[in-house]
């Protein structure tokens, strides 16, 4: 019997990449960045939340290995969604090839409620 692994593994990542992510998320809207670097660690998330963010852009680097960077994140949801499931796909600049050792976060609601973890694996947030 022949060992067609490697075909077949390709075969599902391409339709993977090609056809099953692009589907799920059809509709984009773009969103501000606002950043605020912290002199240290830990930080209060009442601190954090009432901080000084600078506007910031895809692509700026944002702060040092190990360092902690805040980031408030605003977007105007279009009417024509009204309805539906929205998600926010915030990649805070990890690849998809591990699922540690690269960059994290932990999103609160504007009132400071914790309300769920991004990582490279886990980059929806509802």
């Amino acid at each position: 019997m022949h060992d067609d692994r490697h075909i077949v593994e390709q075969r599902l990542d391409r339709v993977l990449h090609q056809r099953i992510k692009p589907a799920q998320h059809t509709h984009t809207q773009p969103m501000d960045i606002a950043v605020w670097h912290t002199p240290g660690e830990p930080v209060d998330v009442t601190h954090a939340l009432n901080a000084t963010y600078q506007p910031t852009h895809i692509g700026q680097p944002w702060g040092p290995a190990w360092g902690t960077a805040w980031f408030r994140l605003t977007a105007t949801i279009p009417e024509t969604w009204a309805g539906h499931t929205i998600e926010a796909l915030i990649n805070l600049g990890s690849t998809d090839e591990r699922p540690g050792f690269q960059c994290e976060g932990l999103c609160y609601t504007p009132d400071g409620t914790p309300l769920k973890a991004i990582n490279p694996l886990n980059t929806y947030l509802p």
